[in-house]
């Protein structure tokens, strides 16, 4: 039989946890730095950081998935009200921030129909991550009721 070598008891995992959720946020949070460092202030073109970037999409997304199937925040306690304000503020602040980005820090700035334009990506892309993340939520609440039977 496998013996773990890391012999830890509730209140050492625990530490464990808390440690590995630090590093964790801070390694999230120093690349979202490293981009926007590489982006505004060394003005490099995007495809030169594209993967730091792709990386703290996927870890964003997966983050918020995984609390959510976890049982950190379970989906019953929303309402149908709640749901619709949070996807409602997603696309706002999704859209407040393409329209910082193309109208005032990109030369020459798109013009006001070109970025409503991209509020159907927008709109699209916070609707997909909505529902992936409610089914998130959902499944993690079947395994919560499976596992307590």
């Amino acid at each position: 039989m496998f013996k773990n070598p890391f012999n830890m008891d509730e209140r050492s995992k625990y530490i464990a946890y808390r440690v590995c959720t630090v590093m964790y946020l801070i390694t999230l949070y120093a690349l979202i730095g490293i981009a926007l460092y590489r982006q505004f202030v060394l003005h490099q073109a995007v495809e030169e950081f594209e993967d730091i970037a792709i990386v703290i999409t996927f870890n964003s997304i997966c983050l918020l998935g995984a609390i959510l199937y976890f049982g950190g925040i379970p989906i019953r306690k929303f309402k149908l009200k709640t749901i619709i304000i949070i996807y409602i503020v997603f696309v706002v602040l999704g859209f407040l921030f393409t329209l910082l980005k193309y109208k005032v820090l990109v030369d020459p700035p798109l013009s006001m129909s070109d970025i409503f334009g991209k509020l159907y990506i927008i709109v699209t892309i916070c609707g997909l991550l909505m529902l992936l993340w409610i089914i998130s939520a959902y499944l993690g609440k079947q395994k919560i009721e499976k596992d307590l039977e």
